[in-house]
């Protein structure tokens, strides 16, 4: 059980949630690129003539989805830069615009878990029935 949390000033609250966010994605993007390194060179592995096709076709998507986390990862340290910046903010104009590109890259960076999740899903079931 945890104990009492401090209380935080209303101003502090949107920002440790934003710390929070970023700390999770950038976790998260380190995760994936180990996972898709292990899952290619899994499917690399398997010799089987039968299925090559469909081993080739998940290699373009984990190579896809690879790319795709690079310009993530991009997005993550301009935004990581940008963030410091909103850290300076002293009015309601400045933060509204960092609150407003946090908003945009989170959407933008959910998605991409969330599809790399799905896909993940996908490429588990198919490794299970080889």
């Amino acid at each position: 059980m945890t104990g009492i949390q401090p209380k935080f000033p209303n101003e502090d609250i949107p920002i440790r949630y934003i710390l929070t966010d970023m700390d999770r994605w950038k976790d998260e993007i380190e995760t994936m690129f180990v996972e898709l390194s292990f899952y290619g060179d899994l499917l690399s592995a398997f010799t089987d003539s039968d299925k090559i096709a469909e081993q080739q076709t998940h290699l373009g998507r984990i190579r896809s989805i690879e790319e795709d986390t690079k310009s993530i990862r991009q997005e993550f340290l301009k935004f990581s830069n940008r963030f410091e910046g909103m850290m300076e903010c002293e009015d309601v104009q400045c933060e509204t615009h960092f609150f407003n590109a946090f908003r945009e890259f989170k959407i933008t960076a959910e998605q991409h878990l969330s599809h790399y999740r799905s896909y993940k899903a996908t490429l588990l079931a198919y490794l299970k029935t080889d």
